[in-house]
């Protein structure tokens, strides 16, 4: 059984009539292209009309054999039967011939579009004042080519539908992307039923259970396209980002951009922070659980400490008793300095820390700081000096806060400085935006893997400048944490055998 390819291919005339003799007395030459536009076949004449040969021809596109359609719109492309148009054919000796070219597109049933037959003209040879400008319809090939291959290159999908609605132009990222869907390039598909065929497959997410509604409204929002993109999740677990867009014509494009390993790697993400959010809540409620068993039987070993060695019922006796209550209180002491510490750190890690930001005054901060350290650096027999300028401006900050910083701070230099050494605090203006807080001292400094380790809360306890601190070495990390937390910074530069010199740089109110 012959196809409808055949009957049309094959003229209708006498059996005894050779074929090419009819061919021969045509005005023209007649031929056939497959689905990708490509030659099949073609009759002798087209060497008349070209100077092609037709084995040059075959396996060719008509651009690739330099025709040149006018106005540089390939009719090809519709799918749609064309008649009379006009045409250049191939240059030669500097002229083109000028053509009409008429073809008609035919289709299998089970195929869809499977090829064009059609047939060249010659109206004779042009020249520059007739027809059409031969140099501009080239020009407009060349866009066309060079278009055509930048949108190939694409890792979006595009496709663009014209005003009815059906599918004349697609690249090879959009196949791709609905290659499970039954549809063709054949003329004839429409973006419904690009749509329908997926959802029937129940490739779309959305759609599992409420075809028709989404249906529905996906066409909705495809005849009246907005400047919002959507999101379109498939049942593979696919993400696609859908936007669409009208043109002068009334055709539609639409591009689609794949975002399914950007989706992938936000879920992992996500799930990461989740995962590590959960950790550090249940360790700071477990810390907070321990830190509370913990401070009351501490407060009173100390509380009971305080009270014997005040001998209010009667002396102890021994000095050696004194001596061992004393160690008794000064170890507790330690161990709830270390338990605040700790409290402090996870508080302010965890977000539940209260902070009341008001503008105070650089000079009440020093001096509080000074008070507050004063009988340490007696006891220890360190000169201290504080400095702060009365025209300073305010600063912007949660004084609690600051108050600990400066404490922190200066406490460290303090149990790092030897006996007759040098601690001095002051503050000065360093730009319209901030101020700072130096601290600093004239003890045995730090080499900088020292400083970059106490920085964190894994600093190793016997770092020079914690060893003589009773404490856990967290005051760095805390008032870090603290002054970061009130929109400043920290810095240190600290010199072995010289000291160290510690900044808070605060925001001005």
């Amino acid at each position: 059984m012959r196809s409808r390819a055949q009957t049309l291919w094959e003229p209708t005339v006498p059996t005894d009539i050779p074929a090419a003799d009819i061919l021969d007395v045509l005005p023209g030459f007649v031929w056939r292209l497959d689905r990708e536009f490509r030659f099949t076949s073609v009759s002798d004449k087209v060497f008349e009309i070209t100077g092609l040969e037709v084995g040059h021809v075959i396996g060719a596109r008509f651009e690739d054999l330099d025709f040149v359609w006018e106005g540089g719109c390939d009719p090809l492309t519709r799918r749609e039967a064309f008649h009379d148009r006009e045409a250049l054919g191939p240059a030669r000796h500097g002229r083109r011939a000028r053509l009409k070219i008429t073809g008609r597109p035919f289709f299998e049933a089970s195929e869809g579009f499977v090829g064009y037959v059609g047939s060249v003209v010659d109206l004779g040879t042009s020249n520059p004042a007739v027809v059409f400008d031969q140099e501009a319809a080239a020009t407009t090939r060349g866009h066309l080519d060079v278009f055509r291959n930048a949108v190939e290159c694409l890792t979006d999908g595009l496709a663009l539908f014209d005003p009815d609605d059906r599918l004349i132009f697609c690249n090879s990222s959009f196949r791709r992307m609905n290659e499970n869907a039954r549809w063709n390039l054949d003329g004839q598909t429409t973006f419904e039923m690009i749509v329908r065929s997926n959802m029937e497959l129940g490739l779309l997410e959305d759609a599992v259970g409420r075809e028709e509604v989404f249906l529905a409204d996906r066409m909705a929002r495809h005849r009246a396209p907005s400047d919002e993109p959507r999101l379109m999740r498939w049942t593979d677990g696919n993400v696609i980002m859908v936007r669409e867009r009208r043109l002068a014509d009334g055709g539609i494009v639409v591009v689609n951009t794949d975002l399914t390993e950007l989706s992938r790697r936000e879920k992992a993400l996500a799930d990461a922070l989740s995962a590590a959010e959960r950790t550090s809540h249940a360790k700071s409620a477990f810390l907070a659980r321990m830190s509370h068993e913990l401070r009351t039987p501490l407060n009173a070993i100390i509380g009971f400490s305080d009270l014997v060695l005040s001998e209010a019922f009667g002396p102890l006796g021994s000095d050696r008793y004194r001596t061992y209550v004393g160690d008794v209180k000064s170890s507790g002491e330690h161990l709830l300095s270390l338990i605040n510490d700790l409290l402090d750190l996870t508080g302010i890690e965890s977000g539940r820390r209260e902070f009341v930001f008001d503008a105070h005054k650089p000079r009440d901060l020093v001096s509080a700081a000074l008070r507050a350290v004063r009988p340490l650096g007696q006891r220890a027999g360190i000169r201290l000096r504080g400095s702060a300028p009365a025209g300073l401006p305010n600063v912007t900050v949660d004084a609690r806060s600051m108050h600990q910083c400066l404490l922190n701070l200066v406490s460290n230099s303090i149990k790092a400085t030897d006996r007759g050494g040098r601690v001095a605090i002051r503050a000065h203006q360093n730009s319209a935006e901030t101020l700072t807080f130096t601290v600093s001292d004239t003890g045995k400094g730090m080499s900088r893997e020292t400083v970059s380790s106490l920085m964190t809360m894994s600093a190793p306890r016997n770092q020079d400048y914690v060893t003589e601190a009773e404490g856990a070495g967290l005051g760095l990390p805390i008032t870090k944490s603290l002054v970061e937390v009130m929109g400043g910074r920290l810095e240190i530069d600290s010199w072995v055998g010289e000291g160290t010199e510690v900044r808070l740089i605060v925001p001005i109110a």
